[in-house]
């Protein structure tokens, strides 16, 4: 479970997250995993960013390393000139290169055996579609079924200033950006488990 905001105001913007990070155990049960995780991290001087959802990547050796890990290595790769809204779509690049397309294809490979084992046939898989798969084949019956195939993701809010102008981008990887705001403009924008948030005048 997560909740991470980002506030513009005319005087700033603050971004927040909760600490706790869950997982997904083997029977697919969802357990608590920490309650001191860090969501929050500083990529420059001007620019942050929070993260939700997948918590876990597994690097090129096959070990599961937190989301953080991969952030402070882009980290290093961030260039001078860069604005913010260029650092939300290249730190989108990074992260979504890391396991897309990987576990994507590990969840196909196991598609098949499983229609098989059903008495299915003919399995065809459609063109991806962001972090899904889908697939349809003939049931025993004769008729024909449609599913996907999908892995978690992850979500971000990165914002900082260009100049005297504050942005905040909120990223689904790996679609990319999908809002922003600004500080002329004002507002909140969150990512997570958005359902527990309550917006309204508070009451004397």
């Amino acid at each position: 479970m997560t909740i991470a905001i980002s506030t513009l105001t005319a005087g700033g913007i603050v971004l927040s997250a909760d600490s706790r990070q869950t997982y997904r155990n083997n029977v697919g049960i969802m357990r608590i995993g920490s309650d001191t995780a860090i969501k929050l991290f500083q990529l420059t001087e001007k620019v942050g960013t929070v993260v939700a959802g997948k918590a876990f990547i597994r690097d090129s050796c096959g070990t599961p390393k937190d989301v953080g890990y991969f952030i402070e290595a882009f980290k290093k790769n961030i260039q001078p000139d860069w604005t913010v809204k260029a650092i939300a779509e290249a730190l989108n690049q990074h992260l979504g290169g890391l396991f897309i397309d990987k576990e994507l294809q590990d969840l196909r490979s196991q598609v098949a055996p499983m229609v098989g084992a059903q008495g299915g046939a003919d399995l065809v898989f459609g063109p991806q579609e962001r972090n899904t798969n889908p697939y349809s084949f003939r049931a025993a019956d004769g008729t024909v079924k449609h599913d996907f195939c999908f892995v978690d993701t992850v979500q971000l809010i990165v914002a900082g200033f260009d100049d005297d102008v504050g942005h905040a981008y909120s990223v689904f990887v790996p679609a990319g950006i999908v809002s922003e705001y600004d500080t002329q403009k004002c507002g909140a924008t969150w990512i997570g488990q958005g359902d527990v948030i309550k917006l309204g005048r508070a009451h004397d």
